[in-house]
């Protein structure tokens, strides 16, 4: 996948008894592919994930939105300190909330990919 710009969807999921802001965006993309392969040892482009995500796959889910979380905490200036850790998202995250809101979750994603991609096609 070639590099753009994204516009970020900005969305809310309750997970894990808490509210997140979940931001798609380059960052996001970043952070979601880097946690994918630490978390599971697998390297995976942004594109797998999120048709693994798209499947329903509870890695995957996990990985895009822990991604969207770490974006959305970055661009708030969240001190590192106080960011939410990977680990602790994914103890507290149940595969049945996911799947309750993956279709709000996927839909961002890919609201954030296609505005890209008419972005690189205005560019190019």
């Amino acid at each position: 996948m070639q590099a753009m710009d994204i516009d970020a969807p900005v969305i809310t999921a309750e997970l894990g008894g808490r509210s997140y802001e979940l931001r798609f965006d380059n960052e996001q993309i970043r952070r979601t592919e880097m946690i994918y392969s630490a978390a599971l040892g697998v390297q995976m482009g942004y594109l797998g994930i999120l048709t693994q995500a798209d499947r329903r796959i509870f890695g995957a889910l996990c990985a895009v939105c822990w991604g969207a979380i770490a974006s959305a905490e970055i661009h708030e200036r969240v001190p590192k300190q106080l960011r939410t850790r990977f680990a602790d998202f994914d103890a507290r995250v149940r595969y049945r909330e996911l799947i309750d809101q993956a279709d709000d979750i996927m839909g961002a994603a890919i609201m954030a990919l296609e505005s890209g991609e008419k972005g690189k096609s205005k560019n190019a």
